[in-house]
């Protein structure tokens, strides 16, 4: 996924395995409290004809972009930085953030639940630039010091969303569209 993709539509992809598949969980507490929709997105050794939709583990991805109204319950409970809000209505999906606010949005819905952040912040602003886990950190993975293995929500990668968007289990095969269709 590009940056510019990322700026407009912000998906959550969950870790397959504790607590369960469910299909949805929720976030916040009283006026701000939220439910995200899941899907279970099979793995896979084989990748498409362009190379990508690789996944090692099964995983769940968000059902529907981040609305407004999620990233307005992160800003008020939150504690850290406000992150950039478009008035389109509540509803509308979450656009014009920055990669580092969509990770600071996924961090907390980590930390609201008990969970390890998934990317790591050396400053408390809004936009600024992520560190990389090292070998001390708990959560540490060699083959991805951006995401901390303990964490349970993560932005998708380029090979997760791939899969996700295009990818037909039923059918093993990927399709040219994210559509489920040729045409």
């Amino acid at each position: 996924m590009t940056a510019q993709q990322l700026r407009t539509t912000l998906f959550v992809v969950a870790s397959a395995g504790v607590p369960s598949l469910a299909t949805a969980d929720t976030f916040g507490s009283g006026a701000n409290e939220f439910t995200m929709d899941f899907t279970a997105i099979a793995s896979g050794a084989t990748p498409d004809t362009t190379g990508y939709g690789t996944v090692a583990e099964e995983f769940r991805m968000g059902r529907n972009e981040v609305s407004e109204r999620m990233i307005a319950a992160y800003n008020a409970l939150s504690g850290g930085p406000s992150i950039t809000l478009d008035t389109r209505g509540p509803d509308k999906p979450a656009t014009n953030l920055s990669w580092n606010e969509a990770a600071r949005f996924v961090n907390w819905l980590n930390t609201s639940t008990g969970k390890s952040a998934a990317y790591k912040f050396t400053t408390g602003g809004a936009n600024d630039n992520i560190a990389l886990w090292t070998a001390g950190d708990a959560g540490y993975d060699p083959a991805n010091p951006f995401r901390n293995s303990d964490a349970f929500y993560f932005l998708p990668s380029e090979d997760e969303w791939y899969r996700a968007a295009y990818y037909d289990p039923d059918a093993a095969l990927y399709y040219d569209y994210p559509t489920g269709s040729d045409t």
